[in-house]
């Protein structure tokens, strides 16, 4: 019975260092792809750029990587494998979404809520449906974490960062709409961070 119990012990902290891993793995993932983005993607804005526009992209980042640090003292539950593989779904989900996005918007993206020059209104891929799908990708992924690094304070901050994202869509959508008079088409036919349903 005891080494059952050893046996255990020992496959629960796999699961644990596994998830721990995915999850950093996950996240530094997303940090260097926004790195290389803006290194190679970024361009100079037409217009004047909000500096707190940045803070809904950010926080989210630190939210997480904050919950990693802190997760052995406080946020930590009873790890539930099957929570734990769905998060690591969610997170593969929310990943593939962000990558999709971001070929599908090219030259398009930027790392400021600004419209550059030669800014094209982007409505192919993701974008025919979803007016934001990296912000949806990355709320799925956020969501994934704390499943799969069953951190109750992530979940809880879930709800947070959907809002931060929401701020930064809506500043984005102002901008879009002063610059492309199609964009009003464009919100009747897609939803903001889910397909909308006819």
């Amino acid at each position: 019975m005891r080494q059952e119990t050893r046996t255990e012990a020992r496959l629960k902290a796999m699961a644990e260092e596994l998830a721990a891993l995915i999850f950093q793995s996950a996240w530094l993932f997303l940090v260097l792809v926004a790195v290389v983005a803006a290194l190679v993607l970024e361009d100079v804005p037409k217009g004047k750029i909000d500096p707190l526009s940045h803070l809904p992209v950010i926080l989210p980042f630190l939210f997480a990587f904050g919950s990693v640090y802190i997760r052995d003292r406080f946020g930590s539950y009873g790890a539930v494998p099957p929570l734990q593989i769905a998060g690591a779904v969610i997170i593969g989900l929310g990943i593939s979404g962000y990558l999709a996005s971001l070929l599908s918007l090219g030259r398009n993206w930027s790392f400021f809520a600004s419209v550059k020059k030669d800014h094209r209104l982007v409505t192919r891929g993701p974008y025919r449906y979803v007016r934001h799908p990296i912000y949806s990708s990355m709320m799925l992924v956020f969501l994934g974490s704390g499943l799969l690094i069953s951190n109750y304070l992530m979940l809880l901050l879930t709800p947070l960062v959907v809002f931060l994202y929401f701020l930064r869509a809506r500043l984005e959508e102002r901008l879009l709409a002063e610059e492309f008079p199609e964009y009003a088409q464009h919100v009747r036919q897609s939803g903001m961070f889910l397909p909308r349903i006819s």
